[in-house]
């Protein structure tokens, strides 16, 4: 997996170069930038520029003054110590507040946390409604908000494979549906298929830190099988590939990362 991991990275940072060089060499053979200098010259006006530019600075206002104290409200009511109403009403109030407020939020590490015990909870509504939070913070196209809500999905993920009580499913047995439990894990690599799928489109965009998090959390959820857990081939457990099989049975989602 350090292989792999290295190999990406290599093919995404060469893949930046090429792209950079492809767009300075296409910059230079492009002459139509002092005629369009010339046309906003002659048809926009002065007054056009000052709406424009008062606009601009009244969105840039609006957007320092985040909802900080409905924010550090809503982490009170997430705590686990709350009741199971209290808590959903909470998730309810946060999917109401922009998604890159809530991820830009100084309250985000606690938030994050929250989310992820959430996204377990035993409650459907609690576990329904952070699934889809995860998923609405992961559109809005941001490096920093979607490696935030990778890793957090991720992570919580492991925790449930690293759990003994799910060690326990043998492969020979067979994925039932029908099971709850199941029902619910399938919908969350459903979200990370979805993730996993998307992310090479854009990550060219990332910081390379934000690449890293996002190989290694992906690797460490995806090396969690039978040698991790020192198993034999005789008691295999289901892994998250055998999830992700089940969702994308050509890995095409890999092909897109190589």
């Amino acid at each position: 997996y350090a292989t792999l991991s290295q190999s990406i990275l290599e093919n995404i940072k060469s893949t930046v170069n090429e792209m950079i060089q492809s767009f300075d060499e296409s910059s230079k053979q492009q002459t139509w930038t002092d005629g369009y200098s010339e046309y906003c010259g002659k048809y926009f006006s002065v007054d056009a520029i000052e709406e424009e530019s008062s606009l601009s600075s009244s969105g840039k206002m609006s957007y320092m003054f985040m909802p900080h104290e409905k924010i550090r409200n809503i982490v009170q009511k997430l705590d686990m110590s709350q009741s199971i109403e209290t808590r959903y009403q909470a998730l309810v109030m946060l999917s109401q507040i922009p998604p890159s407020d809530v991820v830009t939020s100084e309250h985000w590490g606690t938030l994050k946390k929250s989310l992820s015990l959430a996204l377990g909870d035993e409650d459907d509504r609690i576990s329904d409604i952070s699934l889809k939070l995860v998923s609405k913070i992961h559109i809005i196209n941001n490096g920093h908000a979607t490696c935030e809500v990778f890793t957090c999905l991720t992570h919580h993920l492991m925790h449930i494979f690293q759990e003994n009580e799910h060690a326990q499913a043998q492969l020979d047995d067979g994925l039932n549906v029908a099971n709850k439990n199941n029902q619910r894990i399938v919908k969350k690599f459903r979200l990370l298929c979805e993730f996993l799928h998307e992310i090479p489109s854009y990550w060219v965009r990332y910081p390379e830190r934000f690449v890293e998090d996002i190989l290694e959390s992906s690797l460490a959820l995806l090396s969690l099988g039978n040698s991790h857990f020192g198993l034999s081939s005789f008691n295999a457990i289901i892994s998250p590939l055998h999830y992700l099989a089940i969702l994308d049975p050509k890995a095409s989602w890999f092909k897109k990362w190589m």
